[in-house]
């Protein structure tokens, strides 16, 4: 049997999304699946601090994380401060390389633990999944056998960090409930509605402004707030008392909602974002982080799949327009036609091929191209 370990990081649901999707693909091939958050099994106290340390900048400072991503976004895989970040992480790694001998490992943070610990000759199949539409330095180490991108405009400037190792457009891994046509949300009940998108934390700028404006400028549509684990919001969207709006909890089963509205209003992470392209669900991403989240919303709206608005002022405008009803129209099909909803089986496929290349070299002596 295969033995694949899947090498995340507790930031955010994107991640765990990624790895869900991966881990449903393994199994579907009789692979046995290990997850490994390296930050959590080396350091909890400093994991949780990391964590912390992410939001709370995202959440107050957002500029200071957008300065220090731009900042960074071309440094080589040989930067020293990849290999400072990576000093806990590695032996995370290397102990679940003795323990359990994965065949093949996927990362899917970006992470230089695995770089920075000697590989044996037998070492592992290394595969390198970016969850973005963008680019960034930090993804890549010496140690990878392949990348995965998110399109194929970014294997450009994926090869410029990847070197000779082969960089695969394979879309963003996204679970398989987004790979079939779901039935409509009985919640929903009848009529078109605008889904909201808070992400697992329950978050969204200016939230009862952006409402208000989607109300007025689509009478005939309802407003959906998916809360995720925020109760408080949830309570407070509930205690508004509009007939036109619903709160939901945090839910699994997302892609049912995706597929069946109007547009979305979301945050713009890449896991998101592509399950949303599956879905074939416009995207309008109010106020992206500065980042990969602004990257992420550049990329879409160049694509024709999504749009993106700085304040409430540009969101009415934009929804007042006259053809904007053709405009979303012309995004749902942009989404359906940027979809990659087999991605997760495209990376698990190319992995489990990249191993049997590994094998056969080695059982001839042969070095792997």
């Amino acid at each position: 049997m295969t033995r694949v370990m899947l090498m995340s990081a507790g930031f955010g649901d994107g991640h765990r999304q990624v790895a869900n999707a991966l881990r449903e693909a393994c199994l579907a091939r009789g692979a046995d699946v290990y997850e490994l958050d390296a930050f959590q099994q080396t350091n909890r106290a400093l994991a949780g601090f990391n964590e912390w340390m992410y939001h709370t900048i995202t959440r107050t400072a957002p500029w200071l994380y957008g300065w220090s991503y731009d900042w960074t976004q071309h440094w080589g895989p040989r930067s020293p401060l990849w290999a400072a970040l990576a000093l806990f992480s590695r032996r995370a790694y290397r102990r679940m390389l003795a323990e359990y001998r994965p065949d093949v490992v996927l990362q899917l943070f970006p992470d230089h633990g695995p770089a920075m610990v000697s590989a044996a000759a037998a070492g592992p199949w290394l595969g390198v999944v970016l969850t973005d539409f963008s680019v960034h330095g930090h993804w890549f180490h010496r140690a990878a056998d392949a990348y995965f991108v998110a399109h194929e405009a970014l294997a450009e400037g994926a090869s410029r960090f990847a070197g000779s190792v082969r960089v695969i457009p394979s879309g963003i891994p996204v679970r398989r409930q987004f790979q079939h046509p779901q039935p409509r949300p009985a919640e929903a009940g009848q009529g078109p509605y605008v889904l909201f998108m808070t992400g697992g934390r329950g978050l969204f700028p200016d939230l009862s402004s952006v409402m208000d404006t989607v109300l007025t400028a689509m009478p005939d549509h309802r407003l959906v707030v998916l809360c995720g684990r925020n109760e408080r919001m949830q309570r407070w969207v509930a205690a508004r008392g509009e007939p036109r709006v619903m709160a939901v909890g945090f839910i699994e089963s997302v892609a049912p909602w995706l597929q069946h509205a109007t547009l979305a209003f979301v945050k713009a992470g890449g896991v998101t974002v592509s399950e949303c392209l599956a879905s074939g669900c416009p995207m309008i991403f109010y106020k992206p982080l500065p980042g990969q989240e602004a990257d992420n919303a550049k990329f879409l709206q160049a694509m024709g799949a999504g749009l993106a608005v700085r304040n409430v002022e540009a969101l009415r405008s934009a929804l007042n327009r006259p053809d904007f009803p053709g405009e979303v129209r012309r995004m749902k099909e942009r989404c359906r036609q940027l979809a990659r909803p087999g991605a997760a089986d495209a990376v698990v496929e190319a992995a489990l091929a990249g191993l049997e290349r590994v094998r056969a070299a080695r059982l001839h002596g042969k070095d792997v191209l």
